[in-house]
């Protein structure tokens, strides 16, 4: 058989084989695409197999989608009588000796460690046990159930007990309850959170006190009641409204504290205490108070006081929720999923460290790790000390953007990422960029590098870490986006809302409502190559991004409002709702009609509306029972993996919707 030249990208004759590689890929630039040939750029040109080279990857889909894409190329290279490269393109040359390279892997493929850096370390505790110095036998377990469990029996044998934690936990649960302190503690437990406070938990049990006394006493607030006359504004007295309004507000603030017979009924009515100290902080910025100013600071200052209550309950309890949720997994030989970095972590800085290393670097002589500005401090020093460390004789090749570094809620700290580039080009290693965006027009890629370039005084975003030294250039000059008529469009619209403009969010929420089904509606923007094959935007091609949860929920109700149909992504809890639940047992009978437990759950979900009453009389219906023939009808869909069918078929039959 002849060899063939199958094209290659140009990035990979700059990736250097004799040291270590940092590249930097902005959106769009085929980060996936580089990083599936430069594996099989490994294969076909070191000494290499398949299980040699260690692929990291962010999420379980990312793993899955570049198991297949990785796959899918080796088999088009094996058969590549269609994939001749031009003359001067870079590429590979398929000899004998290729195939046979093409063919092992393929065969091997199974063992291709392509996997998220959990499952790396996962593997990692398993395989390396005794030089990690864990159990053979250990179980995975649900991180956050089971320290809920720890955390309740610490409760009532450790922190219930002694002073000054009893004291914490009485205004902890008049305050916010027992559920946040859980996911407090975890969190803070589970991000290695140290939280700072100066005073300690005895100093603020003593301030609290203290505040409570003067709260309680009510003097502060009647005497700022009784002399409201004497406050002015820019030297003018108080108008009527206003003084009216600073009255009723103290009022209200007079009748909490006056209900407050210890410190823990303040925080029970501390809701209460929100909007009359939100106003009289706001009017001691804006009013003059004379005289009443100390009495005004004394009230404001006590309720800070009280405010302090969260960070300084979670220092109080964190240490003794950390040791008894680390012991009892120790004594019961369990660990979490954020527990498989820290255990391989810390098993590479003990007694056995060097031989896990050791060990690790005799399977694996290169690794990828992509989508590295989400990495950690901890992430970094494992790949360090594996494969940085290891006095020349392994491969590390980075791929990240950190402009895209936004996971820091999650512990990623695009700090750790910059330290680990700096450490990386300062041994000597590479840095290379992928330039060029192959999913956007080139009117949105220049309004992009416009928005992200700092040249002058008048840059739009300004920092000292994360810079945009490299342009992307675009990729596809042929892509445009137009309006109807053809005529050109506005590639990027930043609307700014003022400072104090009242309502801010809620107008801006409307007006992106508004013009998403505005765009859709009017077929007002079509994007496509050429003139005949332009497609038009439609809602399942508009994607919404919010800061928080919450907003996401109030962006979600706007959407609703216009009339604009949506769908929340990988929505926290969707999974855990009714409907969810109903889904399940539904799909639970399809796939075993004849299992009476899941008939009998199937029956009462709302796409057959059975009484539970009535369940018993539907365990043995005939094969021409309506029921008993949408569920087999159901059935054969789902044999034949048309989903999409059979759930259009679901919603309709079972009259679910209407």
């Amino acid at each position: 058989m002849t060899a063939a030249r199958y094209p290659k990208p140009a990035i990979l004759e700059e990736i250097p084989r004799d040291r270590h590689a940092v590249i930097e890929a902005s959106a769009g630039t085929g980060k996936t695409y580089a990083l599936e040939h430069l594996l099989v750029e490994l294969l076909l040109t070191e000494p290499v197999s398949i299980e040699q080279i260690l692929v990291v990857t962010f999420t379980d889909r990312a793993t899955h989608e570049l198991r297949m894409r990785v796959r899918a190329l080796l088999a088009r290279l094996r058969a590549p009588d269609r994939n001749e490269a031009a003359p001067g393109e870079p590429a590979w040359t398929l000899d004998e000796a290729a195939r046979e390279k093409l063919d092992a892997a393929l065969r091997q493929f199974d063992l291709a460690p392509i996997a998220t850096i959990h499952a790396f370390c996962r593997g990692v505790l398993t395989e390396n046990a005794f030089n990690g110095g864990r159990l053979f036998e250990q179980e995975l377990v649900d991180g956050r159930r089971l320290f809920a469990e720890v955390l309740r029996r610490t409760i009532r044998t450790v922190l219930a007990c002694r002073e000054p934690f009893r004291t914490l936990l009485r205004w902890w649960a008049a305050c916010h309850g027992m559920d946040a302190l859980t996911a407090g503690l975890y969190q803070a437990v589970r991000a290695d959170v140290r939280i700072l406070d100066a005073d300690g938990a005895e100093r603020y049990i003593a301030a609290v006190e203290a505040a409570a006394a003067v709260l309680c006493g009510a003097v502060g607030v009647d005497r700022l009641r009784g002399g409201l006359g004497e406050v002015t504004s820019k030297g003018k007295r108080l108008g009527k409204n206003s003084r009216d309004a600073l009255e009723r507000h103290l009022a209200a603030l007079g009748e909490v504290v006056r209900r407050a017979a210890e410190p823990v009924d303040l925080f029970r009515d501390r809701r209460s205490l929100a909007r009359p100290l939100e106003y009289l902080a706001e009017k001691r910025r804006a009013f003059d108070f004379g005289g009443l100013a100390p009495d005004l600071d004394a009230i404001l200052s006590g309720i800070a006081t009280l405010d302090r209550l969260k960070a300084v309950a979670l220092a109080a309890f964190r240490d003794e929720a950390a040791r008894a949720f680390a012991r009892d997994k120790e004594r019961r030989g369990l660990y979490d999923f954020g527990d498989m970095l820290a255990l391989v972590h810390e098993a590479l800085r003990g007694e056995n460290g060097p031989a896990l290393a050791a060990a690790l670097r005799r399977r694996y002589r290169f690794a990828l790790i992509d989508e590295f500005q989400d990495t950690d401090r901890v992430q970094w020093d494992i790949f360090r000390r594996i494969f940085f460390e290891d006095g020349g004789r392994h491969r590390l090749y980075t791929v990240g953007d950190p402009k895209q570094a936004i996971y820091a809620f999650r512990g990623a700290d695009v700090r750790a990422y910059l330290r680990a580039r700096e450490a990386i080009v300062g041994a000597g290693g590479a840095r290379l960029a992928l330039t060029r965006n192959y999913r956007s027009t080139a009117a949105m890629i220049a309004a992009v590098n416009a928005l992200l370039l700092r040249d002058g005084q008048d840059a739009f975003f300004t920092g000292r870490h994360i810079g945009y030294d490299r342009p992307v250039e675009c990729g596809r000059p042929a892509l445009r986006a137009v309006a109807a008529d053809g005529a050109a469009v506005r590639p990027l619209c930043l609307l700014r809302v003022e400072p104090g403009a009242g309502r801010g969010a809620e107008r801006l929420g409307r007006a992106v409502a508004a013009a998403i089904r505005d765009l859709v509606d009017r077929r007002a923007l079509c994007v496509g190559e050429r003139e005949d094959a332009l497609a038009a935007v439609g809602y399942g091609d508009i994607f919404v991004m919010t800061r928080t949860n919450r907003e996401c929920d109030r962006m979600g109700e706007f959407l609703r409002a216009a009339g604009v149909p949506f769908a929340f992504y990988r929505k926290e809890g969707l999974f855990q709702t009714d409907e969810a639940r109903d889904i399940r047992d539904l799909l639970r009978a399809i796939a075993e009609p004849a299992d009476r437990s899941r008939l009998g759950r199937a029956w009462v979900t709302p796409f057959f509306g059975v009484p539970l009453g009535e369940v018993a009389r539907f365990q043995e219906l005939e094969p021409d029972h309506p029921f008993a023939r949408r569920l087999l009808a159901w059935r054969d869909a789902a044999r034949r993996r048309d989903f999409e069918t059979l759930f259009v078929r679901i919603l309709d039959e079972s009259g679910v919707l209407r």
